[in-house]
């Protein structure tokens, strides 16, 4: 799989300085208008603190949500993909979340996180395997999908050109395997917790302090039991771990998979391009809508938009209850 290049687009900057480099979110209008005109699908921001407004802080959670903000209203504008890259920082003590250069609103505004790196801790300059795991998924309900296995090979075109090769998934890794943070023996570790928390599940939601005393008294520690959980997808994100009522207990419940992702063959993408759903942001990998799709959205009805049904619906249930 290569880029068709005759499909791609640089926003170059002007050789003559005439204009200031592009930053966001002061620079909103001028790539609103490069994206109009090549009728972009997809919107890559390589990498995001590069692209910050000068004055801002790639720490400042109020500066990351305004240069998302801008990105946000483009990407609903044109119904394109917005994916934005940030690197990792060095220290391989801290879970993968915490290896994200920059502050935590780098992964808590977008709706889906991904992170890409080399299995089993390996060095990058020593192999070409290559994994990509999703650290955050909150258009997704249940258990999030498998990690995808992938190798750079050579173009059989072009030797000169690298191309993604899918190698399949890869369910033995997580995103914190990724990141180095995570050993054998602590993954072998996890790996037991989450077994023993499928086992305690089986039969039903249970109050999460109760799950967590059987498996502390077990002798799983209690970071291994939150890495395991989230191994398995009982988040707060996925509608997993809930309150009982208004002051009733949390629980903690399995998640459901009633629509699998169909099986990965013949070297094919593992993201087919699926129905417009409305602008969706990612870190690294959204959904890519095809032309005819976004074309229909932008000459949609608001009826046709998520979120304007969301706000005509409780319009409706403010007039009727005045």
């Amino acid at each position: 799989m290569g880029a068709d290049l005759d499909r791609c687009a640089l926003l170059a900057e002007d050789v003559t300085a005439t204009t200031r480099p592009l930053t966001l979110p002061s620079g909103q209008e001028r790539l609103d208008a490069a994206v109009r005109a090549v009728d972009a699908a997809l919107v890559i921001v390589d990498t995001g603190p590069g692209f910050l407004d000068g004055g801002l802080n790639s720490n400042a959670e109020e500066d990351i949500r305004a240069f998302f903000r801008a990105l946000a209203m483009i990407a609903r504008e044109h119904v394109c993909a917005v994916i934005v890259i940030v690197h990792l920082n060095e220290d391989r003590t801290r879970s993968a979340r915490g290896r994200v250069m920059g502050g935590a609103a780098w992964t808590n505004v977008p709706r889906s996180t991904l992170i890409l790196g080399t299995p089993d801790g390996e060095d990058p300059q020593d192999t070409s395997e290559r994994a990509l795991a999703v650290l955050k998924a909150n258009l997704i309900a249940g258990k999030a999908p498998d990690t995808l296995g992938l190798r750079l090979v050579t173009s059989t075109d072009d030797s000169s050109v690298a191309v993604v090769e899918w190698t399949g998934g890869r369910p033995d890794v997580r995103a914190d395997d990724l990141t180095g943070s995570v050993g054998a023996d602590e993954r072998g570790e996890r790996d037991d917790c989450a077994q023993a928390i499928e086992e305690l599940l089986a039969g039903g939601p249970k109050p999460a302090r109760e799950v967590e005393a059987t498996l502390q008294k077990a002798g799983h520690a209690a970071r291994t039991i939150r890495r395991a959980r989230e191994t398995l997808g009982i988040t707060r994100e996925a509608g997993c771990v809930y309150q009982e009522g208004f002051r009733g207990k949390f629980l903690w419940r399995l998640p459901v998979t009633d629509d699998p992702a169909p099986p990965l063959g013949n070297g094919g993408h593992p993201w087919e391009p699926v129905a417009t759903r409305g602008p969706q942001m990612a870190n690294t990998h959204t959904d890519v809508h095809g032309g005819a799709s976004r074309a229909g959205a932008r000459e949609g009805t608001a009826e046709d938009d998520p979120l304007e049904r969301w706000i005509a619906m409780h319009r409706e249930d403010a007039g009727g209850a005045g």
